[in-house]
């Protein structure tokens, strides 16, 4: 990308990220281990990132706040730090 980038490009393809994307060993490594890792959807639009973009495991949710509120449903506390 030559600039720096949002981290929302950590998650997809190298195909989408325009060279190697450096980080998806450790994303693969992170979502075989069990991580949910989660794209907001409204990143992804304003980023222009499709489904079809993201790394395998990589999962797009409506938005952000969606995610958080479901998340506190099962249980988890937002750190806002």
């Amino acid at each position: 990308m030559g600039q720096t980038s949002p981290a929302a490009m950590d998650l997809v393809t190298s195909e989408r990220y325009g060279s190697d994307n450096a980080n998806s060993e450790l994303i693969a490594a992170l979502v075989e281990s069990g991580v949910s890792i989660e794209l907001c959807g409204q990143t992804a639009a304003f980023r222009d990132i499709s489904e079809a973009d993201l790394l395998p495991g990589v999962t797009m949710s409506l938005s952000a706040m969606t995610s958080h509120a479901l998340l506190q449903q099962s249980g988890y506390t937002l750190n806002p730090f």
